[in-house]
């Protein structure tokens, strides 16, 4: 073996082994924040050194390749496969090879396909049986097989190899056979990704600086140059978009499969890792040295940048949740991200779980499997959300227009004790009122005074998190009713003797915003009395305002006594004129009874005035000696205050003496 071809094996295990411990010795910094939602449900034993992660949803079966060679027994690496139903140890496996390395599944034909590392072989595991065989991908030992990747579309597998020192191959495996071709590409071919709708293979090639396309019908390649150092790749077979991450120049080259024709995206720093979701063709690049995830829209290629925990390693999607996954090297920790909102939640992998290396995830079970290099485990994830009832009530029911109104929505989860987070959103109807987020309770409010007069359809919409589920809330009716005002008066009632006045302070309460001028009038006051009030008219202007209520009375006056009973006035007038009328009568007829004439007509003239009084006593039935004022009683006044429509009253009692 040549000293170049020595230096460039020596070259490629030093970076391989840079990546797999550089965090080895850092401490750890950032706190987890665990919920019961995206929980930790088990830890699984492996071998040494758990590097990759592979699952079968068909089967639900995990493998999981260790990277481990005992140089002083010879024994050779492992893989351990998990029961993704009871979460333990299926079987370890034995690859025949040295450092298993990759791990890829067809879920078609239930064959797993483990690339060892350093043995240039790769081992095929029959997913029925544990059973195994030994496929040769180069006639080099030490030329080490770099990744694996599967068209279950083809039955093809394909393994990037670097055999010397200026260029790499890849070796193709049939699936059906075993049988291999090898097709030459760039050189250090470290990543790879198949289309399988479009039966190509897109291979990054970190030593020079582009990506080998392999026709899979033919096995024809073509050269497309990227950025410095491409260490990733992943393919949107919905778009037919592929997004290689260059690790040298801290950029993703977009390659349109249809023509090959390349855009640059800038991300972090050291972009490790990719993954797409085909469903909101939004990608995930893994920063590992800028502890972002840089979030590529498809449609635009325009970016937004998540904050993660340290060293972002790896990156995993579940396309049906919209639930991206981030292995923190340094931090011991996954990164949940939203997809939806971008918004995080932190699972720590716990203290049984040190250097997150690899992570999956079985889109069918909602299960997340984590390979932890540093402790030898994997930690498995539960995906699943919890859901949510939210609450919706107002501080003021019914409410005056223009008044301000406060809505409190409350999210609580059904099932835990965890506190959801996110927004809330408000609506009236069909209407967007605006959007609030939960505070540390799970509580959003917002207040409006915008709301028309009539009733309201409100509810609060809550869009959910990474743990929760978002639902929304039963419709609250809120009633609006126009501005008006209240009146109230100090004191509410008043003793006077009659001639004499009663006050009051009239007191006016807008409610809402009212400002309009009102007016007052009175209803119910007793006989011989009127109302004033001081000043005649009020504006509020917002504010209380207040006048003068006078109630007048009339006093009593005097009248002339009868000298006799109340009842027997009438009949002693009556006998004493009949007999005056009588005197004057036989007066008239006598002769010579002038005088006598003059004493009857002076006695008629005085029976007349007694007559006239007794007649008035009659007939105002008292025989008190005071009248004409008003009566003495106890009264209910009613004041009005109106203005247009609006219209209220309140009541005084009035007691006159």
């Amino acid at each position: 073996m040549g000293l170049k071809l020595r230096c460039n094996i020596a070259l490629i295990g030093i970076m391989k082994a840079v990546e797999r411990l550089a965090i080895c010795g850092l401490i750890c910094g950032a706190i987890s924040l665990t919920t019961h939602a995206q929980t930790v449900i088990a830890t699984v034993a492996t071998g040494y050194y758990p590097i990759s992660v592979a699952v079968d949803p068909v089967t639900n079966n995990i493998y999981v390749a260790n990277n481990f060679h005992n140089i002083y027994t010879s024994d050779d690496g492992t893989v351990t496969v998990i029961d993704g139903v009871t979460n333990k140890l299926a079987a370890t496996v034995k690859v025949g090879g040295t450092l298993p390395d990759y791990v890829a599944v067809n879920p078609n034909t239930n064959k797993i396909y483990v690339a060892n590392g350093s043995s240039n072989t790769v081992t095929v595991i029959d997913g029925a049986t544990n059973n195994t065989t030994t496929v040769t991908t180069g006639t080099q030992v030490g030329a080490g097989p770099l990744a694996v990747a599967v068209n279950p579309n083809t039955n093809m597998i394909y393994v990037p190899a670097n055999p010397n020192g200026s260029s790499g191959t890849v070796t193709v495996i049939d699936g059906a056979t075993n049988n291999t071709t090898t097709v030459a590409t760039g050189s250090i071919p470290w990543g790879l990704a198949v289309n399988p709708n479009t039966n190509q293979i897109y291979v990054a090639n970190q030593g020079s600086a582009n990506v080998t396309v392999i026709d899979g019908a033919t096995n024809n390649t073509t050269t497309v140059a990227t950025g410095s150092s491409p260490h990733a790749v992943a393919v949107n077979p919905n778009t037919n978009q592929i997004y290689v991450a260059n690790l040298g120049s801290n950029t993703v080259t977009v390659i349109d499969g249809a023509t090959n024709n390349t855009t640059t995206v800038a991300a972090g720093t050291n972009p490790v890792s990719v993954a797409v979701n085909p469903n909101t063709n939004k990608i995930y690049v893994a920063n590992e040295n800028s502890n972002t995830v840089t979030v590529i829209d498809g449609a635009t290629n325009n970016t937004t940048t998540v904050a993660v925990g340290n060293y972002p390693y790896a990156v995993a999607v579940n396309p049906n949740t919209n639930k991206i996954y981030v292995a923190n090297q340094g931090s011991a920790n996954v990164t949940v991200i939203d997809g939806a909102t971008n918004n995080t939640t932190t699972v720590s992998t716990g203290a049984a779980g040190s250097d997150p290396y690899a992570v999956a995830v079985n889109p069918v079970t909602n299960m997340i499997y984590v390979a932890n290099f540093g402790s030898n485990n994997v930690t498995v994830i539960d995906g699943a959300t919890v859901s949510t009832t939210t609450t919706l009530a107002s501080n003021l029911n019914p409410s005056t227009l223009n008044a301000s109104v406060t809505f409190t929505a409350t999210v609580a989860e059904n099932l835990g004790t965890g506190t959801p987070t996110g927004t809330v959103a408000f609506n009236d109807g069909s209407t967007a009122l605006g959007t609030v987020t939960l505070n540390g309770s799970g509580v959003a409010t917002f207040a409006t005074s915008s709301l028309a007069v009539g009733q309201h359809s409100i509810t609060a919409v809550y869009a959910g998190d990474t743990n929760n589920t978002g639902n929304t809330s039963s419709v609250l009716t809120q009633t609006v009713n126009a501005a008006s005002f209240t009146l109230t008066f100090n004191p509410s009632s008043a003793t006077v003797t009659a001639g004499h006045s009663g006050t009051f302070t009239l007191t006016v309460t807008p409610q809402g915003s009212f400002t309009s001028p009102i007016s007052f009038s009175c209803s119910g006051l007793p006989a011989l009395a009127g109302c004033t009030f001081s000043p005649a008219s009020v504006t509020p202007n917002s504010n209380t305002v207040t006048s003068t209520l006078t109630i007048t009375t009339m006093a009593h006056t005097a009248s002339l006594a009868s000298p006799f009973g109340r009842r027997s006035r009438p009949l002693y007038a009556v006998l004493l004129v009949l007999p005056a009328m009588l005197l004057g009568t036989v007066g008239m007829a006598a002769p010579k009874g002038r005088k006598l004439l003059s004493y009857c007509l002076a006695f008629l003239l005085v029976s007349g005035c007694l007559l006239q009084v007794a007649c008035s006593g009659a007939s105002n039935g008292s025989g008190s000696v005071g009248g004409g004022g008003t009566p003495a009683g106890t009264y209910t006044v009613t004041v009005t205050g109106g203005a247009g429509s609006a219209q209220q009253a309140a009541t005084v009692t009035l007691t006159v003496q």
